[in-house]
């Protein structure tokens, strides 16, 4: 078998590539064909095919083909993040499940943070950082659960272990309380970990999503990638998944006209957020 071409998809063609990634996946490459193209490349390499043209064909195959497209998905998806993208936004949270604690009736309440295209875990580590600060000082039981479209993404968030690059930006503060050094850079502490958990979670997919009493649904620089219609049906389905006066974040400018008679905005000219009626 030759080796395999860095692939040049037609103009012709990319329509047929984009319908099926956005049948997929609910995402919009909108035009961006090298995107596409730099994705499937790898998968060339790995299946060990020479052309696009049979890589199209694997694909179009029953449970064999059924693999490759979600190995595919897998590589085409974004998996970039960092800790502590938005700061303000998750010290914003803090604020609100530290109240939220006080208003509780049941003592043995599990709060739950929901961090959705959590990518390579640092959004949700990050949340968990905040709430373990904000929850210093009392018994309050807690969990974080980070989900993305991505396995692999999601495997690396499960380990917990990413490089000093990774860290640049950490506080010399959390670095000593939520981190230890490891072989391979620095690892979640297990104290911290044990609180967050992960799993896989297609956006498209959400009526037939497990996770279900939610007190925070953190949501943000995701949204961009699907269609107006589709972000809205998302946030509908966020809002079922919220447990009574819940709280849903938002990216700043994230879905300026969607609305619903369940939610109140939560302070405005500060935060893109709603809070469940």
């Amino acid at each position: 078998m030759g080796v395999a071409e860095y692939p040049s998809i037609s103009d012709e063609e990319l329509p047929r590539w984009e319908t099926w990634i956005e049948k997929t996946t609910g995402i919009v490459l909108r035009g961006r064909k090298h995107v596409l193209e730099q994705g499937i490349y790898p998968r060339l390499l790995a299946c060990g095919i020479s052309s696009l043209e049979e890589y199209r064909r694997l694909i179009d195959l029953g449970q064999g083909g059924g693999l490759e497209k979600a190995a595919l998905i897998d590589q085409l998806t974004v998996k970039d993040s960092s800790f502590f993208r938005n700061e303000s936004a998750m010290n914003a949270v803090g604020e609100y499940l530290l109240r939220l604690s006080r208003e509780v009736e049941k003592e043995d309440y599990e709060i739950r943070v929901w961090s959705v295209g959590c990518a390579l875990g640092q959004e949700a580590y990050s949340l968990a950082m905040v709430t373990a600060e904000y929850f210093e000082y009392t018994d309050q039981r807690w969990q974080v659960l980070g989900t993305d479209i991505s396995p692999t993404a999601v495997i690396h968030a499960t380990r917990g272990v990413y490089s000093d690059k990774q860290i640049t930006g950490i506080s010399k503060h959390r670095k000593v309380r939520f981190f230890e050094q490891a072989e391979e850079g620095w690892a979640i502490e297990p104290g911290l970990r044990q609180r967050v958990r992960f799993g896989t979670s297609n956006l498209r997919d959400l009526d037939n999503c497990p996770y279900r009493g939610q007190d925070v649904i953190f949501c943000q620089n995701v949204l961009i990638y699907f269609r107006e219609e589709m972000v809205h049906s998302i946030l509908d389905h966020f809002v079922e998944r919220l447990n009574p006066g819940g709280l849903l974040v938002l990216g700043a400018g994230e879905a300026p006209d969607w609305n619903s008679s369940r939610v109140v905005r939560w302070l405005p000219g500060r935060l893109n957020a709603y809070r469940v009626c």
